[in-house]
């Protein structure tokens, strides 16, 4: 027989027995999730491979590691909450799997993840041509990651197919998520870390941070060995070393 912590914190209160031995136990600690990432040219390689391949594929790898969407975030986008003339893309809907339920939603992961980023440049290009391609089908599709005749596609499907592709073009195989994780990696040595929070759709920027704070840190050292450089070769510099060497 089992009891839960909860059944024997009732004994305590009730007298039944006089120790909560579920205060000696100690449990694992949740190990902290740690992303892979891709260098600028797996990227590069990575978009070359799928545009070899048919859709929904290309379309759920575009979306993931130049916009950062979630798995379920790249196949709930609609073509409304698109808008090519400002040029930029609404976070509204999901689609999540759960057990063998798949689940569509009006609704993102939290408030934060409910939220407008910049479309890229160089995608708009093939994103417009997507959606002509689309129209051409005679059918009405709603969705920009999505089945020819429609159908929706399930989480499990771009998972296994993004891994296959990976492996045919014999690429470092990396989860969907990290594709996202790539996407702010290649982002964080260029913008603040309120950027990052803002295109990641995080609840709370100390979230950003746990996560990419190494790399920030790492991208501040890089900007302070930049400036001691101009300093270096600089006439305050110069006169002040050679002040130095004189005396």
């Amino acid at each position: 027989m089992s009891l839960s912590v909860g059944a024997l914190l009732d004994a305590v209160r009730d007298g039944i027995i006089t120790t909560n031995f579920a205060d000696y136990v100690e449990f694992p600690r949740r190990q902290k999730y740690e992303g892979k990432a891709y260098t600028p040219e797996q990227v590069a390689a990575l978009l070359e491979a799928v545009e070899q391949e048919d859709e929904p594929i290309r379309a759920g790898v575009t979306l993931a590691v130049c916009s950062g969407l979630r798995r379920s975030e790249l196949l709930g986008l609609r073509w409304k909450g698109i808008d090519f003339e400002a040029k930029t893309l609404f976070v509204r809907n999901t689609i999540t799997k759960y057990r063998d339920l798949v689940v569509e939603a009006e609704q993102t992961k939290t408030k934060k993840s409910h939220r407008t980023i910049d479309l890229i440049e160089s995608t708009i290009p093939y994103l417009l041509q997507l959606r002509q391609t689309q129209e051409r089908s005679g059918l009405v599709l709603d969705k920009v990651c999505v089945w020819p005749d429609g159908k929706a596609v399930r989480p499990d499907y771009i998972t296994a197919r993004t891994r296959r592709i990976m492996e045919k073009y014999g690429l470092e195989h990396i989860w969907v998520h990290d594709l996202r994780h790539t996407a702010a990696t290649l982002l964080v040595s260029r913008a603040t870390l309120k950027q990052v929070q803002e295109f990641l759709g995080h609840e709370d920027i100390s979230t950003t941070g746990n996560v990419y704070a190494h790399l920030m840190d790492r991208d501040r050292k890089a900007t302070s060995d930049i400036m001691d450089g101009v300093l270096r070769n600089s006439v305050f510099c110069s006169e002040k070393c050679s002040d130095t060497v004189g005396a």
